[in-house]
């Protein structure tokens, strides 16, 4: 009895190890914060389609909603009292040009976003290497050809810190690092009596 309960602790404690490993792998924390924005972002781009670009196109075809919109094959046959007897069918094709708006405004923000962040990436690796590339130059005591030189000038001006250090800049910076010499104290009056007294019996026992 008492090995089946330890038997079950084990496993119901392997059960939550490994469930805390799942849930706090990369790819499902990326996955949570994807699912979070997604949603975020789902409701500007609805609201930017229905509050901002829907009103815009209905004023330019005459005030007319897009989700009213419809083809209508067969008209409703009303009753004498109104009342509908036969149904109206009819192709809503509003509501499709709507979601095919929402689709592309998506599509188009997704692209502009996923460019934006090509760039700045693309931008990051370089001033990467180039970085790597001078520092090694600075290092060889190489002078540097004319982009570098243009480029290392633009990068330290936005990025003082970053950019290569040449030697006498690392030197200036290993001097500044270094601890500054300890001063000694300057001797107290009792003390520097008590020198000139040891310094008296001294010189005293050199004369006899």
């Amino acid at each position: 009895m008492a090995k089946e309960k330890k038997a079950k602790k084990n496993h119901l404690k392997e059960f939550f190890s490994d469930f805390k490993k799942f849930i706090t792998k990369g790819n499902i924390v990326d996955l949570a914060v994807a699912v979070v924005i997604g949603g975020a972002f789902n409701k500007i781009v609805s609201s930017l389609v229905a509050q901002i670009i829907t009103p815009i196109i209905s004023l330019a075809t005459g005030n007319v909603n897009f989700v009213d919109l419809k083809w209508v094959l067969r008209e409703a046959v009303l009753a004498e009292d109104g009342a509908v007897k036969v149904a109206e069918i009819a192709i809503g094709y509003g509501q499709f040009l709507q979601y095919i708006i929402d689709f592309l405004i998506i599509g188009l923000t997704v692209f502009l976003m996923v460019k934006l962040f090509t760039h700045f990436k693309k931008k990051l690796d370089f001033n990467a290497n180039m970085c790597e590339e001078v520092q090694e130059k600075f290092n060889k005591g190489e002078e540097l050809n004319e982009f570098e030189k243009r480029w290392y000038k633009r990068f330290k001006k936005r990025n003082p810190d970053l950019a290569p250090k040449t030697l006498e800049e690392q030197a200036a910076a290993a001097a500044a690092a270094a601890p500054a010499p300890v001063k000694e104290p300057e001797p107290t009056a009792t003390e520097k009596l008590l020198k000139e007294i040891l310094e008296e019996i001294k010189s005293q026992k050199e004369v006899k």
